[in-house]
């Protein structure tokens, strides 16, 4: 539980390493927290990134669309839709998290902690959210 309350500790170096101010911190926080490690600490947390994930995940279409349509103009919609699929993937949305070193403030369970599999999907899901 130590980690949990080093990651609220952590929230300010966080906004300044992203170059982004939370009006709500509680939304930043909550973006780190996955699943099994909000099982593990149910006392404590009752919430985790998941449903932030579900709303990251259309505002990045969006923002990325929106980015494609207006620089691309010579691409056709398919082409438009090709694009952003892969800069939006989870394979992509893993390498950004990771190449914001955000990738170390994930908190999960002990499981997911040691398996290396799904990692890439976590910290997929923990960009988008």
């Amino acid at each position: 539980m130590n980690e949990f309350y080093e990651l609220k500790e952590n929230l300010n170096k966080i906004e300044e390493k992203i170059k982004i101010s939370f009006e709500n911190k509680d939304l930043l926080l909550l973006s780190f927290l996955h699943r099994s490690f909000v099982n593990e600490n149910k006392k404590v947390i009752n919430e985790h990134n998941e449903r932030l994930e579900f709303l990251g995940d259309v505002a990045l279409n969006l923002v990325v669309s929106t980015y494609l349509y207006n620089k691309l103009k010579s691409k056709a919609e398919g082409k438009l839709s090709h694009i952003r699929s892969k800069l939006v993937d989870g394979v992509s949305c893993a390498k950004y998290y990771k190449l914001l070193a955000l990738d170390e403030y994930v908190l999960m369970g002990k499981g997911e902690k040691e398996a290396i599999r799904g990692k890439t999907t976590i910290f997929a899901d923990a960009f988008e959210a």
